[in-house]
């Protein structure tokens, strides 16, 4: 009871102190009636708001995050329309392309020259013939040259001649007498400018016109000289007799 007088009261005086707002008196004690100026409910909360300090205005805004992710910021976008973050694609990495290696044509990758230790003019001209049938000739990449193949049978019939050869350890008479100094010399031309060698044999006796174990022997329908182009680009071989000796070269093609 005491609590509801005290707040009767309390309404009382805010009616009174409102209608003596009301009432105003001059100075022939007339008294005047205004009007109401009082601001509408709008403007008192308008002004309420405007009064109040900025400090104690707080917005309290909460991010949309769908529920059970652990957000990354590294892993997501930004939100889709319907406030779920969206995840990021794997970043794709760009195939790494390694540059071919470029080289000229006709560009020397190793020479080798050998002597010839007898000059007689048959074995010469085995030398000279199985050198024409082999210089030019294109090795294309990850192909095997036969130095048989490319010879041929060394007979009397197409054109070779009777000259020395090494047979069992021992110096005989063949036609072809001559053509292992050719395929010693390509030989070591091959090895120097890194191409596989294939299969290589040493003769049953060392050889006057190379090292030890770097000479070539071959034989049609026996042994044979072989080496692999493992280059990226072909090759040629490129094979010169001149007075007492033969070069072989291999260049790119």
């Amino acid at each position: 009871m005491k609590i509801k007088s005290l707040l009767t009261m309390f309404l009382l005086s805010i009616i009174i102190s409102g209608c003596s707002k009301n009432i105003a008196l001059d100075d022939d004690d007339q008294t005047h009636t205004t009007i109401d100026n009082k601001p509408s409910t709008t403007n008192m909360i308008t002004a309420v708001t405007n009064d109040a300090p900025e400090d104690n205005l707080t917005i309290n805004e909460e991010p949309i995050v769908t529920p059970d992710v652990n957000i990354n910021t590294s892993d997501y976008i930004i939100m889709d329309k319907n406030s779920n973050f969206v995840p990021m694609p794997p970043p794709v990495e760009a195939p790494v392309v390694k540059p071919k290696p470029t080289i000229k044509r006709n560009t020397l990758l190793s020479s080798f020259t050998t002597k010839f230790y007898d000059g007689r003019k048959s074995r010469v001209s085995n030398i000279k013939l199985a050198s024409k049938k082999i210089n030019g000739k294109v090795v294309n990449p990850g192909e095997t040259f036969s130095f048989n193949t490319t010879v041929g049978p060394t007979s009397a019939a197409r054109g070779f001649k009777e000259a020395p050869t090494i047979t069992k350890g021992q110096k005989t008479k063949g036609y072809g007498g001559g053509v292992c100094q050719v395929s010693s010399t390509i030989f070591n031309a091959a090895e120097k400018a890194g191409l596989k060698i294939v299969e290589r044999h040493s003769h049953s006796k060392d050889v006057p016109y190379t090292k030890k174990n770097k000479d070539a022997a071959t034989s049609y329908g026996g042994v044979d000289f072989k080496f692999k182009n493992t280059k990226s680009y072909p090759v040629k071989i490129v094979v010169k007799v001149q007075k007492g000796s033969i070069t072989a070269k291999i260049v790119s093609a």
